[in-house]
């Protein structure tokens, strides 16, 4: 019997240390040859369930956020976003519109002759487009009265309205009360037109480039973001109105949707209520004294980095508030930003493994401790053993 003790004692030394090597796996062979209790694991199985709880929420948490920046990064269309951001590869813009802060002026000088020969001197210059606008005061016609009416009454947009701007609510019932709002004229040519012609673009009615050119015709503004919403009512005039301009009357051949890169700015102190498209030749020859608003361009690729250096030596050598947007610095922006979000979003990923890792550690200081546990009783089995030998 003591001889069998001591056996099995040594036994137990050549297995254990032999297990030692598999780093690891030491846990699975100690617990082979001594089987490891519950309790020497957690101390109660409500521990042992809580972690596996937390553990198990926390993958999932993990899984889900990994998923989301996948589809994030996936799914984007950069082709889409620059489309409602730019319609041309350069825009330069009076300074007056650069910044919030200020409002429009239609006799600006940022935009001189000067640029835009410039700019139409351009190697690789394939088309560009003019954009003109005055604020002027509009006497409303019944139907259009009717459809603003129809429109800020529907979905509670006036009782929400009056509840969050009041200026905004004393402008619209003035407008009500009097027939007349403030309105913007835009003139417009090349590049504009072309955005015009995109299908989606064009909310009711139909677009037809050279027919509006031609004259007698007019494009009136829907409401913003009208596009991504359900078909109803918008607050201007209806196809095939009559629209009387400065004593010329004009008939509504569309409704074309807001796009932001071409209304962007504060055009007076007062909110204006509609908006008006002419052709740029017939502004002009209402408004003869305005100057361009912004100006369009598209350049080939190979050029395009001669044109922006261009612009920015303009800006240095002669006029420093000149203001432009380049489509490839735009994307790279964007581009820059997706990166500086996916960082982040990966941060949150581990931030949400933490507990998994915790779980781990916590496992980790478990079998260092079955081991001490088992360092002592092999000593104290040794001890006991070599009793016997003697």
């Amino acid at each position: 019997m003591k001889i069998s003790k001591l056996l099995c004692t040594v036994n137990e030394e050549t297995s254990y240390k032999r297990h030692r090597i598999f780093g690891f796996f030491t846990l699975c062979s100690m617990e082979a040859a001594h089987p490891i209790r519950q309790d020497s694991w957690f101390p109660t199985g409500t521990l042992h369930k809580k972690r596996t709880f937390t553990v198990i929420c926390s993958l999932t948490l993990g899984l889900v956020l990994l998923t989301c920046i996948y589809a994030k990064n996936a799914s984007f269309d950069i082709d889409k976003y620059m489309s409602q951001q730019v319609i041309s590869d350069f825009e330069v813009k009076d300074s007056s519109i650069a910044t919030n802060f200020g409002i429009y002026n239609p006799y600006g000088t940022t935009i001189s002759d000067e640029l835009v020969s410039r700019i139409n001197s351009l190697d690789g210059l394939e088309a560009t487009g003019h954009l003109y606008s005055q604020v002027f005061v509009h006497e409303i016609g019944a139907t259009a009265l009717a459809n603003i009416q129809t429109y800020y009454n529907a979905d509670e947009r006036l009782p929400y309205i009056e509840a969050t701007d009041a200026g905004l609510a004393q402008s619209y019932h003035d407008m009500i009360d009097s027939g007349e709002c403030v309105a913007v004229l835009y003139g417009v040519d090349g590049l504009i037109l072309d955005a015009f012609s995109e299908d989606y673009r064009i909310l009711d009615g139909t677009f037809d480039k050279d027919k509006f050119q031609s004259g007698g015709y007019i494009l009136v503004e829907a409401a913003v973001d009208a596009e991504e919403m359900e078909k109803e009512t918008q607050p201007t005039y209806s196809v095939g109105d009559m629209v009387n301009l400065n004593g010329q009357q004009y008939k509504v051949m569309g409704i074309v949707a807001n796009i932001t890169t071409v209304t962007e700015g504060v055009n007076s102190e007062v909110e204006n209520f509609l908006s008006f498209y002419l052709p740029a030749d017939t502004f002009r020859e209402m408004y003869p004294d305005n100057t361009i608003r912004k100006m369009f361009f598209d350049v080939t690729d190979e050029f395009q980095p001669q044109a922006e250096q261009m612009l920015i030596d303009y800006r240095n050598d002669t006029d420093k508030s000149l203001t432009f947007t380049s489509k490839n610095t735009l994307a790279e922006h964007y581009q820059e930003q997706t990166r500086a979000n996916t960082i982040f979003n990966q941060c949150d990923y581990r931030v949400c493994r933490y507990p998994e890792l915790h779980q781990f550690n916590g496992n980790g200081d478990c079998v260092q401790a079955e081991r001490i546990c088992h360092d002592t009783k092999y000593r104290h089995d040794k001890a006991a053993a070599s009793q016997y030998v003697d």
